[in-house]
């Protein structure tokens, strides 16, 4: 596999939603939302559910059942909920596994563990971790100290974060790291204007530059760290290939905690980090989340509370979608809701219905 470049972001299902904008056309013009990227997904796009599956022949102990009704709780807590579903299947009637998504299925007979035994897969059905999970692996599972670090980070006024997993070649690493700070602090001191900022004329001399509105944050990762082991397994996740490469990976971050495809060794420049920061802080083109990349990570928090601080800091600009909802409402991704069961049907967790979720590519 080679290192990831610029057009990571233009691959797979990116690119089903330009197909999807382009038969629109002809109406988008009127209809288009100009909120940035990274706003409007933190303003409109649910968190998708990660899914712990048990699996178990015949019965559950009762000890389990009562771990499950914890584990349950946290993902109704409100308001910081946690996007975690817990999926009891028994092998003894479901001996198909239709339970699981075709991938994971495949995965599944071809290791072939023994049960009772747990099983995370991501939204886009990655495959996390397959063995035991206690009530002690809890803490780190939804909130370890850089799962929280990334969340204070991401305040309502960041438009992303760039999370940086080391690698054992600390020179690697270094450079890595060089690189991602690089854009940060150009984009900091103005040297570097993303979004509609990037179209204003150049200050005349003596002219005072107002400060930019886009602004990211860089955090660092030990890929080894005990603590962060269920964070790391999480972004390698997001693509099949990434737990057998030894490089430095940096993971863009923005929205509620939706992380992007990661740039990868010497794929992490300046100039390829740019793109990302056009990207995000360009016009919001299409509302459909699944068509945009990458793949929300397992949090604990109140993003609600994040969409409000951004909509009072930028104002709320939620666009022309209600406009597009009247013509397509299936174009539309509705806002995360606190109480679970006022969410809509369509947003229902993708492990519900693993026939029909398409499956996320992956840049080889």
């Amino acid at each position: 596999m080679t290192n990831r470049t610029k057009n990571v972001l233009l691959t797979g299902r990116v690119a089903a939603a330009f197909v999807i904008v382009g038969a629109l056309a002809q109406i988008m013009p009127l209809l288009a939302c100009t909120t940035p990227v990274y706003r409007y997904a933190t303003y409109r796009w649910m968190r998708e559910p990660y899914g712990l599956f048990y699996l178990y022949d015949k019965e559950i102990p009762e000890g389990v059942k009562k771990f499950h009704e914890e584990l349950d709780e946290l993902s109704q807590t409100d308001p910081e909920w946690t996007n975690l579903e817990v999926i009891e299947v028994d092998v003894s009637k479901d001996t198909e596994l239709r339970s699981l998504p075709p991938n994971i299925r495949k995965e599944w007979k071809e290791k072939n563990p023994p049960t009772p035994t747990y099983l995370l897969i991501s939204p886009m059905w990655g495959w996390v971790y397959q063995g035991d999970i206690t009530k002690e692996d809890i803490p780190g599972l939804v909130a370890s100290p850089k799962n929280k670090e990334l969340i204070k980070a991401m305040d309502g006024k960041t438009t992303g974060v760039l999370v940086l997993l080391t690698n054992k070649d600390e020179k690697a690493t270094d450079k890595a790291e060089q690189e991602a700070k690089k854009l940060v602090d150009a984009i900091s001191s103005g040297k570097l204007r993303l979004g509609e900022e990037a179209y204003l004329p150049e200050p005349k001399d003596g002219e005072e530059v107002p400060p930019p509105s886009h602004t990211f944050k860089l955090m660092k990762v030990d890929r080894f760290d005990e603590q962060e082991k269920w964070f790391v397994k999480t972004l390698l996740a997001i693509e099949p290939d990434l737990p057998t490469l030894k490089h430095p990976m940096l993971f863009p971050v923005y929205g509620r905690g939706r992380a992007l495809p990661p740039y990868v060794g010497r794929g992490i420049t300046y100039d390829n980090l740019i793109d990302v920061g056009f990207w995000l802080t360009g016009p919001c083109s299409c509302t459909v989340k699944d068509q945009n990349p990458g793949v929300d990570l397992l949090t604990q928090h109140d993003w609600e509370k994040v969409s409000e601080t951004m909509a009072d800091h930028f104002g709320a600009e939620e666009g022309n979608e209600q406009d597009i909802a009247d013509l397509f409402p299936q174009l539309i991704v509705p806002q995360e809701k606190k109480d679970e069961s006022e969410r809509p049907e369509e947003d229902a967790p993708a492990t519900s219905t693993p026939e029909e979720q398409p499956k996320e590519s992956s840049d080889q």
